[in-house]
């Protein structure tokens, strides 16, 4: 079971996370309590070790080819990204291409 971003609403990363634990969620999709990952980057990194494998951390907002490979490094092996992108007409529509170049990246690594 997944707590979905709601968790980024909150004040007390700790606390936060040890509710979430406690509530029974096996997974946390979170862009680390801020807008997307690169703001949340430091707290993701803190989330990952605070962790210590008792709930997956789900990076998500903002995952791309550009910061995956961070993302990795500081620990977290799970990853949401919508691959999305603007069209001429200004719509959003998701981009298999993207998705490609971030599995390609990623899985470098594994």
């Amino acid at each position: 079971i997944t707590f979905h971003r709601a968790f980024d609403s909150g004040n007390n990363l700790k606390k936060n996370l040890k509710d979430v634990i406690a509530c029974g969620f096996d997974t946390l999709l979170t862009a680390g309590q801020s807008e997307d990952v690169e703001g949340g980057f430091s707290n993701l990194e803190e989330l990952v070790r605070l962790a210590k494998n008792r709930i997956n951390i789900l990076a998500g907002s903002g995952v791309n080819v550009t910061n995956i490979d961070a993302l990795y490094k500081i620990g977290v092996r799970h990853f949401h990204l919508s691959g999305s992108k603007t069209t001429i007409s200004g719509d959003r529509e998701t981009s298999r291409e993207i998705i490609r170049e971030v599995v390609k990246e990623l899985t470098g690594f594994v």
